[in-house]
Formats: C-alpha cells, structure tokens, sequence
C-alpha cells in the first residue's frame, strides 16, 4: 500500500504494514517451494537461510562468511556484501 494511501485508509497500521510480513512470507513460500517444514526457518541453519545465502552469493558473487553475517531487528540472519 502507497503511503499517502495508507494515511487515509481506516484502522491502524499493524505488522502486515511492515515489510518484514513480505519478506517472511517469501522465506515460508521458499520453504513450501523446497518440500521442507517451515519450522524455524528465520534460523540461520535452516535450509531457507542456507538458500537465501546461496542466492546472495550466485547474484553478488561475494563470499559471505560468519563474519559477515548479523541478525535484522525480527530475528533473520542480514549479510553485508562488499
């Protein structure tokens, strides 16, 4: 939703406002998409974690390390990439 739309819409914003809910959303469709359980899949040895590391890497090719990982305000594994 459009931010100026959003201001004038009824209610109240909440986490489906976020973008977090879409990216959350895309790591349970990954993990539907793998034939795999979804628990826990913000961890970063989860199989959805490991694809998304893999994905990152293929498209930026920078290596990214333990040290390059940090964890985003709801719990997901966030890399730098140089």
């Amino acid at each position: 939703m459009r931010r100026h739309t959003r201001w004038r819409a009824p209610g109240t914003p909440s986490a489906l406002h976020n973008n977090c809910s879409g990216k959350h959303t895309g790591f349970l469709c990954v993990a539907c998409a793998m034939g795999i359980d979804h628990a826990d899949y913000w961890r970063r040895e989860h199989p959805v974690q490991r694809e998304v590391r893999a994905a990152i890497e293929d498209m930026t090719g920078a290596v990214l390390g333990e040290a390059r990982r940090a964890v985003d305000g709801c719990s997901v594994p966030t890399w730098a990439i140089r």
